[in-house]
């Protein structure tokens, strides 16, 4: 359910923005932030399903999701990549988990990356 929102909302604003019009294929460019625990191959295939469920069964779709990784801005003045963290819990895919920042290992930091659904980009073929 978690894929199917954000393909839903993509989705949306695609459809909104093609209003009046009948597309035979799409494609779309979008980030998606690993902490938000999308897996993209479902975030895809939503995509797809919602917008043929629109403009017909023939319409070619194609997303291109970019996972992003988690960047931190620490108060010990480190900017960077968190590529290790602490599962303390069974349920981490539910994101329940605990990142230290590698150069101090506080967890007093900022997340400026890793967090983020952004489309890029909307082809279209009529």
């Amino acid at each position: 359910m978690h894929d199917m929102s954000v393909a839903q909302m993509v989705a949306d604003e695609v459809i909104s923005k093609l209003e009046g019009r009948k597309p035979k294929s799409i494609s779309i460019e979008m980030d998606v932030g690993s902490l938000r625990f999308h897996d993209t191959s479902q975030v895809g295939f939503w995509l797809k399903e919602f917008l043929q469920q629109e403009f017909g069964k023939k319409l070619k779709v194609s997303a291109d999701i970019e996972k992003i990784d988690p960047m931190i801005k620490c108060s010990c003045g480190y900017e960077g990549a968190v590529n290790e963290h602490e599962n303390d819990h069974d349920l981490m895919h539910q994101g329940i988990f605990t990142m230290k920042c590698p150069e101090c290992r506080s967890d007093g930091y900022e997340i400026t990356s890793g967090n983020e659904v952004i489309l890029k980009k909307i082809n279209v073929t009529e």
